[in-house]
């Protein structure tokens, strides 16, 4: 697709899947973006997923307002890379919709400067939400990420430690400053 072409079929589809939460009385709370080739140049010194962010920008303002005025109310995202041709997006609603969550190791996604493009990513870090009477975090674009920039490029296990460092920074977020945190959470078991 061309960038012109991305731009306005994602658009289109956040614009679409807006109409149909609104028909449904529902609210997103976890979104999956499945984008062919993201780092792709398109031109002007944009790749194709600065050109996803503006599409969706303009999709969420058609049904929400600008993306930098949704702030704390987006729901986490993730954008992952294929190699399919085809863009293919997934949500996750609900009636009660949920409570945005900011690692605060991490510049929020919608807060993003320019140098990532014309809009910002339009994602919180995680949705803290009631699925099925269970309180679930859930979480997306949480990577190896301090403030808005990449860290280890080229080393994966200080990618890792630092992606496991910003989950337990983003868990602990979530649970507030009452709870202290949770230390449990890379054994596997429950927290709280």
């Amino acid at each position: 697709m061309s960038a012109d072409t991305l731009r306005t079929r994602v658009s289109e589809a956040y614009a679409r899947i807006g109409e149909a939460l609104a028909t449904f009385q529902r609210k997103p709370i976890r979104f999956w973006n499945f984008i062919p080739d993201p780092g792709r140049a398109m031109g002007g010194g944009l790749d194709r997923y600065m050109i996803f962010n503006t599409g969706r920008a303009e999709g969420y303002a058609q049904w929400c307002g600008a993306s930098r005025d949704l702030g704390p109310s987006l729901a986490t995202a993730s954008t992952v890379g294929i190699t399919e041709d085809e863009l293919v997006i997934h949500c996750l609603a609900s009636d009660a919709g949920g409570t945005a969550v900011e690692n605060p190791r991490q510049k929020p996604a919608w807060q993003y400067s320019p140098r990532y493009g014309p809009m910002p990513p339009c994602f919180s870090r995680a949705t803290d939400a009631v699925v099925a009477g269970r309180r679930l975090l859930l979480i997306g674009g949480t990577a190896s990420i301090v403030g808005e920039d990449s860290q280890h490029c080229g080393d994966v296990a200080g990618q890792l430690t630092e992606t496991l460092t910003n989950l337990e920074a983003l868990i602990g977020a979530a649970q507030g400053p009452s709870a202290g945190g949770c230390a449990r959470w890379r054994t596997g078991r429950r927290c709280g």
